[in-house]
């Protein structure tokens, strides 16, 4: 019997405009801690952001009585939400362009940075990780924490934590994944108000009203910004939502 239901937020696919819909409802608390259950059992998850979390499962990710969900959008839109985004909040020290933001999520998930200027450079740490985290690919977000035996029995591991869960990737078998992803609802970005009051209906959660929340004032299409190198770097980092989700 499901006893708890958690939400794994992904950047810029609407995290904020669904928190905030759960607690006008009342159905998470105001001042609610990341992971922990609101009286009515609904958590919703923290971002992973290092490596601990590559060696200690979270309560929720093998119990039978915890249903999940998300959402996905399309990487190529996402990308250019994130980047708008981390331009408008002023989270860096100057406006990045779309292909130095692309350089930036690269160095974000590999740890690595070319011998040349950061594009960033002087950026608060904390800044730092939050602009990246809004660009943030669906391994990070839901596949980091996968294997946690081999990882203690190869510590080096740690080291690429996260291209380690890439390289898992599609070709990971589902049968093998954390217990909750197995019970994971996938909503669609593309028709969101419509897949989330659905999901609501189905909870049994009431009076839930989605409203639109950090939208970017005048943006153009998102085909419109990209660039050659700005494709190319979609078709490598957001390989696994392109697959398997179904976006082109």
């Amino acid at each position: 019997m499901r006893r708890y239901i958690g939400y794994i937020p992904t950047g810029r696919a609407g995290s904020t405009s669904i928190r905030r819909a759960l607690k006008r409802a009342c159905i998470i608390d105001e001042d609610f801690i990341w992971d922990v259950p609101s009286p009515k059992g609904v958590f919703v998850t923290r971002v992973n952001r290092d490596e601990k979390d590559f060696f200690w499962r979270r309560w929720w990710e093998t119990r039978d009585d915890v249903e999940m969900f998300t959402v996905v959008r399309n990487p190529y839109d996402r990308l250019v939400s994130g980047w708008l985004h981390t331009n408008k909040q002023k989270w860096l020290p100057r406006e990045l362009t779309l292909e130095e933001y692309c350089y930036l999520l690269h160095c974000g998930y590999t740890h690595n940075e070319q011998p040349i200027q950061r594009p960033w450079e002087g950026a608060d740490p904390e800044a730092f990780a939050t602009a990246h985290n809004h660009g943030m690919n669906f391994e990070t977000s839901i596949h980091t924490v996968i294997d946690v035996i081999a990882a203690q029995d190869t510590p080096h591991l740690v080291e690429c934590w996260v291209e380690y869960a890439l390289k898992k990737g599609p070709a990971f078998p589902p049968s093998e994944w954390p217990k909750f992803a197995r019970r994971l609802t996938v909503i669609r970005f593309e028709n969101l108000e419509e897949e989330f009051l659905n999901l609501c209906d189905k909870y049994g959660w009431e009076d839930v009203e989605l409203k639109w929340e950090n939208k970017t004032a005048d943006r153009k299409s998102f085909e419109s910004y990209h660039t050659p190198t700005s494709i190319d770097f979609v078709r490598s980092y957001y390989r696994y939502e392109l697959e398997a989700f179904g976006y082109e």
